[in-house]
């Protein structure tokens, strides 16, 4: 069968007129003229038969090279190969639940490289037509890196005037020390209290400041640069750090993985940020010869990311803002380690952003178990 508009062959051939003498366009009249003269690329394809069986202008003029015909294959090969195997996934997936959307590059008649939105259904029971349409979104792709080279910018300047803060606190601080060891030896008890006090508000100060940066750049950096990772070993390499510095802490720290291959689409730096916030906080509230332990594995439609530890837990009364800036729940560790109460807030963001999901089970001198749920698909 060759490519012809699927549209058409159920239009009606001869024009019936209103009683007001208007032409009675059928349905199907009206949505042929308008696939005409729409940007959207419109197309219906019969996996059986392998060929389009229809295709507007907008379609055609996109993804046709010059001089060639409208082929399927040939049109892959002009897709960008990192995202070539994104068309694998849309298919499985589109055989699952009968529809799927993707973004991806390809090459535009030498015109440079084009970001395409394509969304696709089935639209037979024995799912043998796709019908899909898919629009340039190159200019909103283009926005986006815009307002992220801007917000990189306004990183810079943060950083530089966390760095001119952070390093004369840092001498106050040094200073304070050597301050305190001097008083030491003359027992002067009121001025080392005063050294006391200097070392303890600078290093303070020195933290907060680096709180504050995290929170900015990771609220200001909404914009995910999701790749397919293997999260098992990601997450292995980060609890490996953790592991190699416990018999210094004194404490345990356990992994755990259902299987050693979980693959998911993620902004990978954002999410091991997150992973990162979860065994920092864990650790500071494991006292000694406690235990923290990290379980990875695939539930259904997710992948469970559990952080489990034997500490103090958290007071039921901070359960309900834990995820709140600012909370009382960011409480100062075991260790005496400050807290202005922006981690929990920031895990949670991350999380969001991948359109995941955090349980959090917690009992006072129990300990706290917290789980991200992120989604996943074959």
């Amino acid at each position: 069968m060759a490519s012809s508009d699927i549209m058409q062959q159920n239009c009606p051939e001869s024009r019936t007129f209103r009683k007001d003498g208007i032409p009675d366009y059928s349905s199907c009249e009206i949505l042929v003229a308008l696939a005409k003269k729409c940007d959207i690329m419109i197309f219906g394809y019969d996996i059986s038969l392998q060929c389009f069986t229809y295709h507007n202008p907008a379609f055609t003029s996109t993804v046709r090279a010059e001089n060639s015909k409208l082929d399927l294959k040939a049109i892959l090969s002009r897709v960008y190969p990192d995202d070539r195997d994104k068309f694998t996934m849309a298919y499985r997936r589109l055989l699952k639940t009968g529809q799927h959307s993707l973004e991806f590059r390809m090459d535009k008649n030498g015109q440079g490289d084009r970001w395409l939105r394509l969304n696709l259904h089935f639209i037979d029971e024995k799912k043998n037509v796709i019908a899909g349409y898919a629009e340039d979104i190159t200019h909103i792709k283009a926005y986006a890196a815009d307002l992220q080279a801007i917000s990189e910018r306004k990183n810079s300047v943060l950083n530089i005037l966390a760095h001119d803060l952070t390093g004369p606190l840092g001498s106050i601080q040094n200073y304070a020390s050597l301050m305190a060891r001097e008083i030491d030896s003359t027992g002067s008890e009121s001025l080392k209290e005063f050294a006391g006090a200097i070392c303890r508000i600078s290093k303070d100060s020195v933290g907060l400041v680096r709180d504050l940066i995290e929170e900015e750049f990771i609220s200001s950096s909404a914009n995910l640069l999701k790749k397919r990772v293997n999260i098992v070993e990601s997450i292995r390499q980060v609890t490996a750090r953790y592991q190699s510095s416990q018999v210094r802490l004194k404490q345990q720290m356990i992994f755990n993985c259902c299987e050693d291959h979980i693959f998911v689409d993620i902004d990978e730096t954002k999410l091991l940020h997150a992973i990162n916030n979860l065994l920092s906080n864990a650790l500071k509230f494991t006292p000694k010869d406690g235990t923290v332990k990290v379980t990875v594995c695939k539930q259904a439609d997710h992948v469970m990311i559990r952080v489990s530890d034997t500490g103090i837990g958290i007071p039921e009364k901070f359960h309900g803002n834990l995820f709140s800036k600012f909370s009382e729940a960011g409480r100062p560790g075991l260790n005496g380690e400050q807290s202005i109460g922006l981690g929990m807030s920031i895990i949670k963001t991350i999380v969001d952003w991948h359109k995941g999901r955090i349980l959090v089970r917690s009992k006072e001198n129990k300990g706290t178990t917290i789980s991200i749920l992120l989604p996943y698909s074959d």
